[in-house]
């Protein structure tokens, strides 16, 4: 519906959310946010049933499918489980407004596109895709998108999703987090895995 946030994924964005031109079938909206590969904008008053494309720097890009502007109702995402899962495992979401049709969902590990295997009106199930990344999930219809108030955390290869006892971040030079596990076999390990911008933990027992 009209106002609905739409994430589109591709190529060659600018950064700069101004500096990328999306129309609905021909009618301008503004650009929320950006990346070189992810905008999300808002479905525009006036905008129909069509293609939508994505202008940078006079360079203009379609896409190959046919959003439609409905009016019932965008999806939503109450919650899913488990809330850590390694490559491969499967997810459950559940929430309203699902299609029925497993590929008219669209689901997305953070940015990593997933293949929903089952659908019904309130539940989807699809494995962790193989580059999933931790991070929130969000399920998009073509009645509009949700997306999940926590994170889904993926583990990392070689470590077992079920020996995961505490899940985190830390901002650099950010407040202390204390974490509490409980283990019946020292030692306990902890992995650290650096990003730019914070770090996520996992402390696995064992």
């Amino acid at each position: 519906p009209v106002g609905t946030t739409v994430t589109i994924y591709g190529t060659g964005f600018s950064a700069t959310p101004a500096s990328n031109v999306v129309k609905f079938n021909g009618t301008t909206t503004t650009v929320l946010t950006a990346s070189t590969t992810v905008l999300t904008a808002n479905v525009p008053v006036g905008a129909t049933t069509g293609t939508i494309s994505v202008t940078v720097a006079g360079t203009t890009a379609t896409s190959a499918a046919i959003f439609t502007v409905g009016t019932g109702s965008a999806p939503t995402l109450a919650s899913f489980s488990p809330a850590v899962a390694g490559y491969g495992a499967t997810v459950t979401l559940t929430g309203t407004n699902y299609d029925t049709t497993p590929a008219n969902n669209r689901v997305a590990f953070a940015a990593a596109i997933g293949v929903v295997n089952t659908a019904t009106a309130t539940t989807l199930t699809l494995p962790v895709s193989a580059s999933a990344q931790t991070g929130k999930l969000s399920v998009s219809t073509a009645l509009g998108q949700a997306t999940s108030a926590q994170e889904l955390f993926v583990a990392p290869s070689g470590v077992i999703a079920a020996d995961i006892q505490y899940t985190g971040r830390i901002t650099v030079n950010g407040p202390t987090v204390a974490a509490s596990i409980t283990t019946t076999s020292p030692p306990i390990r902890a992995d650290l895995n650096y990003f730019i911008v914070d770090a996520r933990f996992l402390l696995p027992s064992g």
